[in-house]
């Protein structure tokens, strides 16, 4: 496995969530806070930021991803910094909940695959997800 450029590092003091980079300045992890982290079953796969250089960058909730693989927060961010874990795939699908279109992203993690898809209608902020 090779890690990408700057995987595992902290995301910039002025960004908007705390987390580490998976894809430096365009995929990253990261730790829900306030009412995000407690309750609640509606999948919290991604959130979106648009940076001051106008570029998106595409979040995911580090819990979510950890519980999938049956492992812990901390040991997610863990594997990460190791360059354990890793984003194998991106494609467009039909979307199946309403949505225009449709993304999955296959992660990896000691041999197990899981994959996020995640369905927008135009403007990009209402993006969905689903597992």
């Amino acid at each position: 496995m090779i890690p990408h450029d700057g995987q595992g590092e902290q995301v910039p003091d002025d960004f908007p969530l705390r987390g580490e980079w998976l894809i430096k300045d365009h995929v990253f992890l990261y730790r829900p806070e306030g009412n995000e982290a407690v309750g609640g079953t509606a999948p919290r796969f991604t959130r979106a930021w648009v940076a001051t250089d106008g570029f998106w960058r595409l979040g995911f909730d580090a819990g979510q991803l950890a519980a999938a693989f049956g492992i812990s927060t901390n040991d997610l961010f863990d594997a990460n910094r190791r360059g354990a874990f890793e984003l194998v795939e991106t494609g467009d699908v039909p979307p199946s909940h309403g949505g225009e279109r449709a993304k999955r992203y296959v992660f990896s993690l000691g041999g197990l695959r899981r994959a996020v898809t995640i369905e927008s209608d135009p403007p990009a902020s209402s993006d969905r997800s689903t597992q």
